[in-house]
């Protein structure tokens, strides 16, 4: 029996070790967004376009003026003497001599100019003598289409700088191939175009050709807050009058934008089928309070969209328009009973938005999130990493460069797995540093529920509620409400989204200045009764912050109810399952479940047994010592009782008669 008993006592102290304190983690980060935490303006708004992208989408990019990495041949002599001689004039100011160097090496025969014939002409375009500097830019060009090679990009510095020297819509065209292969300066150039041309009242020449009108919808799409309502209405006005007009797509996005859902749904039904004319209807379908429709077309226009943003260092805007559709696409995918599509569509979306841990957490069944992961692959390639600077963290948001990762959606699984109390399967999907101790809590909740032994199962579930204590978070907390383990449990981000702008009103006032005119929100926007069943069925037992702390002190509280009441054993495991819910418990004892055992079972009156009378105390302990008489001497007191009852009556004699 004592083996038994240390042995019993060394596996308590095995798993009591696995419970040491961790330390919380310090600063608060820039939170990511999350669509579903608001979904009614994000089914009902429309993000603006971001400028960048819309100039540099204006043309069809010419990939071979496209700066690469070449090697080029080595010149001719006869070439390369030509061309240095005109390099030392040209630094040296002399403009005409060194333009006669550079015709000198065009006007050697070909074979002999393979090298510096596209060096030779952007150089006479720098020169520009007698104003020829724009035919020079295009025989770059031309060089170029011809063959020659072209190892310093001049192709397509000579479109941008072809378009300094020309005027109207050729100076447009130029600057628009140029911003089609990543060229900033045009990019910028085009932006002060179109912002002259609408302050100027000059709007009419851009709209007279196609490329113009295209700047001028994407500058209504991506920079609309910049005009006053005098301008709009001008702009808009002068758009109605032409019979037909490039960048419908745009417009419609801009319409909407503006509240003017009838203008949006005519211009995205004469629009080309691109991903922001199905972005438009989608969003047309979704008021209508069509969500299959609505999600058929934002997920079609979510995959159309470009992966990757063609501004510098992504200091344009806080999204990228392929993430935002992927997030709307699994918002109203939940709106259409969809979870699953909804997942893969949060999933794609996570390199901005983290809805997919809500999804995962609270939406999805156990089964379908099983089946999810198990599509994840093994060793991911996905880890958050951080791409930025350790000296531009601060400057970029986190969403920046943190992404939900396969190994995190894994174990959100296994906790889930935990919660339900399957703990044998949960262990594969956990952290290979957690399973140590995930083992530790699921063996003492089966040996605690299998032994008969009230001071054993104490034991054991002393030993658990240690574990879920302090590895509750690894183990079954929620990565997203409401335990936030993806926060480390140090943020509760709800809160955080309602009071992080209260006391700053110059954020609210320019919050309020960039909304848009969206309108009530679509009832789609509203979660579902389907959803919402899920939800409640994917809670945690004690839907609260830190449940896993409830938990502890429930499994303290019931090994202290398995011990004798007067024992030591019994006030340590009160003191630690009310100190669970703080760090409290660190300064209590640990109890003493061998002195436990041997406690005798204690008078569970109000009134201690040394204040009663003397010889009633006498009487209970000659009762206690003859306890194994207590059956006979029970049994004799009942016939003795029995016999008395037969003398007092008597015989009974029969009355007499009058």
């Amino acid at each position: 029996m004592r083996a038994d008993r240390s042995h019993l006592l060394l596996a308590v102290g095995a798993l009591a070790a696995l419970a040491t304190t961790r330390p919380a983690r310090a600063c608060g980060p820039d939170f990511p967004p999350e669509l579903l935490s608001d979904r009614g303006a994000a089914v009902a708004g429309l993000p603006e376009g971001i400028f960048v992208d819309e100039a540099a989408a204006l043309v069809p990019a010419h990939e071979a003026y496209r700066p690469r990495d070449v090697v080029a041949p080595p010149p001719t002599l006869i070439e390369g003497m030509l061309y240095r001689a005109g390099a030392v004039a040209f630094h040296a100011g002399r403009r005409d001599e060194a333009a006669r160097w550079f015709h000198a090496v065009l006007a050697l025969p070909p074979p002999l100019r393979r090298a510096r014939s596209t060096s030779a002409a952007f150089s006479l375009g720098r020169l520009n003598v007698a104003g020829g500097g724009a035919a020079a830019y295009r025989q770059v060009r031309a060089l170029v289409d011809a063959g020659y090679v072209d190892p310093d990009g001049l192709a397509a510095a000579s479109l941008w700088l072809e378009g300094w020297l020309t005027s109207g819509r050729t100076s447009v065209e130029l600057l628009a191939a140029s911003a089609a292969l990543g060229n900033q300066h045009s990019i910028a150039d085009l932006l002060e175009v179109v912002r002259d041309a609408i302050a100027d009242g000059g709007e009419a020449a851009l709209l007279e050709h196609p490329v113009g009108q295209r700047l001028v919808a994407a500058y209504l799409y991506a920079r609309d807050g910049e005009l006053g309502e005098a301008e709009r209405a001008r702009l808009w006005q002068a758009i109605a009058a032409l019979p037909q007009m490039d960048g419908a797509d745009r417009l419609a996005a801009a319409a909407y934008r503006g509240g003017d859902w009838a203008r949006a749904a005519q211009l995205a039904s004469r629009a080309p089928d691109t991903a922001i004319a199905r972005w438009v209807r989608g969003k047309l379908a979704a008021r209508a309070g069509d969500p299959i429709a609505a999600g058929d077309l934002v997920c079609a226009a979510a995959t159309a969209l470009p992966p990757t943003s063609a501004c510098p260092d992504f200091i344009c805007g806080d999204y990228l328009a392929r993430d935002r559709a992927l997030a709307e696409c699994a918002t109203l995918r939940l709106a259409a009973d969809r979870p699953v599509e909804a997942m893969r569509a949060a999933w794609a979306a996570r390199h901005r938005y983290r809805d997919a841990l809500f999804i995962a957490e609270r939406v999805l069944t156990l089964d379908e999130l099983g089946a999810f992961v198990a599509t994840l692959p093994a060793d991911p390639a996905d880890v958050a990493t951080a791409s930025a600077a350790p000296d531009e963290v601060e400057y970029l948001s986190v969403y920046d460069y943190e992404l939900v990762s396969a190994a995190s959606m894994r174990a959100l699984y296994g906790r889930r797995l935990m919660r339900v109390g399957r703990m044998a399967e949960a262990l594969p999907w956990l952290p290979i540093e957690e399973r140590v101790a995930a083992a530790a809590y699921g063996a003492g909740r089966a040996l605690a529920a299998d032994t008969r032994d009230p001071i054993a199962r104490a034991a054991w579930l002393f030993a658990a509620s240690k574990v879920a204590r302090t590895h509750g978070l690894e183990l079954m907390g929620t990565e997203h409400a409401p335990d936030w383990a993806t926060w480390g449990g140090n943020y509760d981000v709800a809160a955080y989204a309602r009071y992080a702008l209260a006391d700053d009103a110059e954020d609210a006032e320019d919050a309020a200045i960039a909304d848009e005119p969206a309108g009530a929100p679509p009832p789609i926007a509203q979660p579902t009764a389907a959803e919402q069943a899920r939800v409640a069925g994917s809670a945690p037992r004690f839907d609260e912050r830190w449940h896993y702390r409830v938990i502890a002190a429930g499994l303290a509280r019931d090994a202290a109810d398995l011990v004798p009441l007067r024992s030591q054993a019994r006030a340590a495991l009160r003191c630690w399952a009310d100190g669970y819910a703080t760090f409290a418990f660190q300064g209590c004892p640990e109890p003493d479940f061998v002195a436990a055992r041997h406690t005798r079972t204690s008078y569970r009156g109000t009134i201690s047994p040394r204040r009663y009378p003397r010889w009633l105390r006498r009487i209970a302990r000659r009762v206690r010592a003859a306890h194994h008489a207590a059956p006979w001497a029970a049994l004799a007191a009942l016939a003795a009782l029995g016999a008395l009852i037969v003398v007092r009556r008597g015989p009974r004699r029969p009355a007499l008669r009058p």
